[in-house]
C-alpha cells in the first residue's frame, strides 16, 4: 500500500489521481490532500477517501469542514500544504497545484524524503536547480506526471544510459486557436480561449496552451528534469496529441509513447513506476481508427512566447521565475476580462525586458555584482514580478474605465480651473509612479501593435536553424535586450538615487 498526499485534489489532475486511486485500492490509499476553492468537490472527496489531513484554501473552508468532519484534521494556506506534505506515513507527493505555489511545498516535501509525482511544471520552471538537486541529496525520486514528460521519460527507460541521447521532441497541440492568425487573435474572448480542442484542463493552463506559454514552461521544465541542454530540445506540432512525445538516439533512431489523451496514464506510472499495472476502464484507442496523424513545425512568428521561453531558459538564474510569474497574473487578468489577449504577451515580454535590464545595469555599474542567484532571491524576484505586471494591468484597467466614462458625443464639463488644461493621460500615470515603474504613455507606447519579435525588440527569438530550436547558436544572456541608462535612470531613479542601489 502506498500512501500519498495529493496536492491540488479538486483541479483535474487530483481528479485523474482520485480515480485511478479509487479504482486500485489495495495499492494506493491518499492519507492527505489540499484543495484551493471547491469546497463541494472536496466535501466529496472527504467522504470517498477518508483522508486524516485536508488543507484548504482559506481558513473560512477550514472552519465549515472542521465542524461537518470531526475526524479530520485541516489546515490552510501554504503551512497546510507543507504539513501534508510531511506527514510521517507519506510515501510520495502527487503536487497537481497550478502556479508557483507548489514550489515550497515540494522542497519541503523532498527534504523530508517523500517521492514527488511532479504535474506542477512550474515547480521546476523557477527552481529547476535547487530541486534536483536537492533531490539528489535527499535520494528522493523525481517522476514527471505530464504526459510529454512522461512519455519522455518512458522512452528514456529503454537507454542504457544518457550517452545514448541525442535530443528529444516534445510535441504540442496548438491549442485553442492553432489555426488563428495573429490578427484573428485581437477578437478572441475567455471562453474561446478555453475551447481546446483535444484535452479537458483547468483554465489557466488551457489558456497557456493557446499561447504556447504552457509548451514553453515544458520545455524548461524538461531541461531540468532530464539534464539536457537547450540546443537538444525541440518542439513540434502536433494536433490530434497521439504521439505525446519522442526522443532520438544517437544511432539516429526515434522511441515514441503513444496513447489516448488520459492523463489517468501517466499518473498511474508515476505511482507504480518502476512497474506497471492495468489501467481499468481504459480508454478506447485505435491507431487505425485514426488513419493518419500530422506533424508541422511551430511557427515562432506565430507563436513569440514558446520563442521566448527558450531565451529566458538559457538566461536561467531568476530569468525563468520572472516569466513564469509574469504569465500568472497576466492570465489572471485575462480570464477575469480585465485585459485582451494579446496583452498576455505583452506584459510577460515586458516584465522579462525590465528584469533582464536591471540585472545588466548591474553586472554594468557595479563590477562586485553576484550574479549567482539563492532561493530566496528567485521568491523575492517573483513575488516583486507578480507586484509589477499587477501594477499595469491596474492601470489599464483604470485607463480603460475612465475612457469609458468620456461622452464624445456630448459638451465636456467645465473644469473647476477652465484656465488649466487637464490631460487624462497625466492625471492617470500616477498610478504608476506609485510603484515607481512605468507611467502611462510608455505603457501604451510599448504595446506593439501586431505582436511580432522585431516588435518584441528580441532579435533572436525567430532566429533559429530549425523551425522548433528558437536559439541554435549559444549568446550572451542579455545580448538582445537594448539598453539605456538616462532612460532607466529616469524612470526608475526620480529620487536621484545611486543607480547601483536599483534593484528590483
Amino acid at each position: 500500500m502506498k500512501n500519498i498526499c495529493l496536492l491540488g485534489a479538486t483541479g483535474s489532475i487530483g481528479m485523474s489521481t482520485v480515480d485511478v486511486v479509487v479504482k486500485n485500492p489495495e495499492k494506493f490509499n491518499i492519507t492527505s490532500f489540499s484543495f484551493n476553492s471547491n469546497i463541494d468537490r472536496a466535501r466529496k472527496l472527504i467522504d470517498i477517501l477518508h483522508p486524516d489531513f485536508v488543507c484548504c484554501g482559506s481558513f473560512e473552508a477550514v472552519k465549515v469542514l472542521n465542524e461537518e468532519f470531526p475526524e479530520t484534521r485541516f489546515s490552510y494556506g501554504e503551512a497546510g500544504m507543507i504539513e501534508a506534505v510531511k506527514m510521517p506515513q507519506i510515501d510520495v507527493v502527487l503536487t497537481a497545484v497550478s502556479g508557483s505555489i507548489g514550489l515550497k511545498p515540494t522542497i519541503e516535501a523532498i527534504q523530508a524524503g517523500k517521492d514527488i509525482a511532479l504535474a506542477n511544471k512550474e515547480t521546476l520552471v523557477m527552481a529547476g536547480e535547487f530541486v534536483m538537486n536537492a533531490a539528489q541529496n535527499h535520494n528522493v525520486k523525481i517522476l514527471p506526471v505530464d504526459s510529454e514528460h512522461s512519455a519522455i521519460f518512458q522512452c528514456l527507460e529503454a537507454l542504457h544510459d544518457g550517452k545514448e541521447l541525442r535530443e528529444i521532441t516534445i510535441t504540442a497541440s496548438g491549442g485553442s486557436f492553432r489555426d488563428l492568425s495573429r490578427e484573428d487573435l485581437k477578437h478572441v474572448t475567455v471562453s474561446d480561449a478555453l475551447n481546446h480542442p483535444n484535452w479537458q484542463m483547468g483554465p489557466k493552463i488551457t489558456v497557456d496552451s493557446s499561447t504556447m506559454v504552457n509548451k514553453g514552461l515544458e520545455v524548461i521544465e524538461a531541461h531540468h528534469l532530464f539534464n539536457i541542454d537547450y540546443d537538444n530540445i525541440k518542439v513540434l506540432l502536433h494536433r490530434e496529441s497521439v504521439v505525446h512525445s519522442l526522443i532520438t538516439t544517437v544511432d539516429g533512431a526515434l522511441l515514441a509513447q503513444l496513447g489516448p489523451s488520459d492523463m489517468r496514464e501517466p499518473i498511474q506510472y508515476a505511482l507504480t513506476y518502476p512497474e506497471r499495472s492495468e489501467l481499468i476502464d481504459e480508454k478506447y484507442f485505435d491507431l487505425a481508427e485514426m488513419g493518419s496523424l500530422s506533424f508541422e513545425a511551430v511557427d515562432l512568428m506565430r507563436f513569440p512566447m514558446l520563442a521566448l521561453a527558450f531565451k529566458v531558459g538559457r538566461m536561467g538564474g531568476e530569468m525563468p521565475a520572472v516569466f513564469n510569474a509574469a504569465n500568472e497574473v497576466a492570465v489572471e487578468a485575462f480570464l477575469k476580462g480585465k485585459i485582451e489577449y494579446l496583452d498576455i504577451e505583452d506584459f510577460v515580454l515586458r516584465a522579462v525586458k525590465s528584469r533582464a535590464q536591471i540585472v545588466q545595469i548591474n553586472v554594468t555599474v557595479n563590477n562586485n555584482y553576484n550574479r549567482e542567484v539563492t532561493l530566496e532571491t528567485i521568491l523575492e524576484v517573483d513575488r516583486l514580478t507578480r507586484e509589477l505586471v499587477q501594477s499595469w494591468v491596474d492601470a489599464l484597467v483604470l485607463f480603460a474605465d475612465d475612457i469609458n466614462h468620456l461622452h464624445f458625443d456630448q459638451e465636456p464639463e467645465i473644469a473647476p480651473e477652465p484656465e488649466e488644461e487637464i490631460d487624462l493621460e497625466d492625471t492617470i500615470s500616477g498610478t504608476f509612479e506609485q510603484s515607481d515603474e512605468l507611467n502611462l504613455k510608455e505603457l501604451m507606447s510599448d504595446a506593439p501593435a501586431e505582436v511580432t519579435p522585431d516588435a518584441f525588440s528580441l532579435e533572436n527569438l525567430s532566429a533559429a536553424s530549425a523551425p522548433a530550436t528558437p536559439i541554435a547558436e549559444e549568446v550572451l544572456p542579455y545580448d538582445t535586450f537594448s539598453f539605456d541608462l538616462e532612460a532607466y535612470n529616469e524612470i526608475n531613479n526620480k529620487n536621484g538615487d545611486n543607480i547601483i542601489k536599483v534593484d528590483f
